[in-house]
């Protein structure tokens, strides 16, 4: 059962979104027919009105009724991304899937605010960004105390924030795009069902020495606190029956680093002097890029002596100089489920919590660039900048 101070948070939430949809001017319901509309007591009601009166939302004449004020707040959707992770090359899904989410905003007419909010003091903005228009690097805590934040998306930033809080007892709904499980209402991709998937695969080709390279840190609070990568890999090896190497699990290089993946292969190739893998798995398609480099500067033949399968990211602008095995998550695919999922949370206080998993598209070896193979030998060029 909701306590009676939820309830007054809800009614108000409901009271301004009513405000919200009306014009300068307007007479709303008296109270009586409002407070039959939200099923609470004339008292309540009132009470919340009060609330609403001293933000400067409405106004009241005695003898005449209530009236939206002429200087009502203009509230908006708030997204808050992290300064770093929009670097749309080093990460390029927490730039795709922020563009997903703005295009879907504009189709709709739904006013919107883009918080930049630093991970680290060494930020630098991200000079290919295109709507400087609505960035907004310092006003988010001004725009929460000024009730204009409707609803918040948080891109790759952890719930720990103190004003994620603040917006919650207050009833406006919250979404994380990110790994931290704390949020009410979620949306993240996951690469443990792709990843099973890739073993299951690999298994069926006759690979028996099977590595993985991805990235995890346990430090980052914004990650999970399990790492569900490697316990999915070690599941599934287990169940076809493969032998596990750990001296070729590598998860402790930052793909941001653009020579990362190039190191970590050459570790694993040469852990064992009487063996080597015979198939791969990344978990990331930034570290796939770089590994590449150093894959074709030894002369390794894929898939003839390494079958790889490796993570991808719809519209990256990645490149790849040979066949692989696939698993593609669209970001595009963002913004429709994280909109529908705000008028969901605007709509119904009492939403139940939400955790949606994208899921990813196979695709089997194929399609790759024989004519890119050169921009692969340096390994700083592991992270191509060309996009196709």
């Amino acid at each position: 059962m909701k306590s009676s101070g939820n309830k007054h948070v809800q009614l108000v939430q409901q009271l301004r979104e009513l405000v919200y949809h009306r014009s300068p001017g307007d007479r709303l319901e008296n109270d009586r027919e409002l407070a039959a509309r939200f099923g609470v007591s004339n008292v309540t009601l009132r009470t919340a009105m009060l609330e609403l009166v001293s933000e400067g939302m409405i106004y009241r004449k005695v003898g005449s009724g209530t009236y939206v004020a002429r200087q009502q707040i203009q509230q908006h959707i708030a997204i808050v991304v992290s300064q770093e992770l929009l670097q749309c090359m080093r990460t390029p899904y927490a730039h795709l899937s922020t563009m997903s989410i703005l295009d879907e905003l504009n189709h709709h007419s739904t006013p919107y605010k883009l918080y930049l909010i630093p991970r680290t003091s060494d930020s630098e903005d991200c000079p290919l960004w295109p709507q400087k228009e609505h960035i907004d690097q310092s006003g988010l805590g001004a725009a929460i105390d000024a009730n204009e934040v409707k609803a918040l998306v948080s891109i790759s930033i952890g719930r720990q924030n103190g004003w994620m809080s603040q917006l919650e007892e207050r009833g406006v709904p919250v979404i994380g795009l990110s790994g931290d499980n704390s949020f009410k209402h979620r949306i993240h991709p996951t690469n443990g069902p792709s990843l099973r998937e890739a073993v299951r695969y690999l298994s069926r080709f006759g690979r028996k020495r099977i590595g993985l390279i991805y990235w995890y840190n346990s430090d980052d609070p914004y990650e999970p606190k399990e790492d569900h990568t490697q316990k999915a890999f070690l599941e599934e090896m287990d169940i076809v029956g493969l032998p596990v190497y750990p001296e070729w699990i590598k998860n402790d290089a930052d793909p941001q680093h653009s020579a990362s993946g190039w190191q970590l292969f050459r570790e694993i190739w040469f852990a064992d002097p009487e063996k080597q893998p015979d198939a791969l798995i990344f978990g990331d398609d930034r570290l796939f890029c770089s590994a590449s480099s150093a894959i074709l500067e030894m002369g390794v033949q894929v898939p003839r002596d390494l079958q790889i399968v490796t993570h991808w990211n719809k519209g990256s602008g990645l490149l790849c100089p040979f066949p692989v095995a696939r698993y593609v998550f669209d970001p595009s695919r963002v913004g429709a489920i994280v909109t529908s999922l705000i008028q969901k949370c605007l709509e119904n206080p009492d939403l139940p919590a939400q955790d949606r998993v994208l899921s990813a598209d196979w695709f089997t070896e194929g399609q790759y660039d024989e004519s890119m193979r050169n921009s692969f030998i340096d390994p700083h060029l592991g992270l191509n900048r060309q996009r196709v």
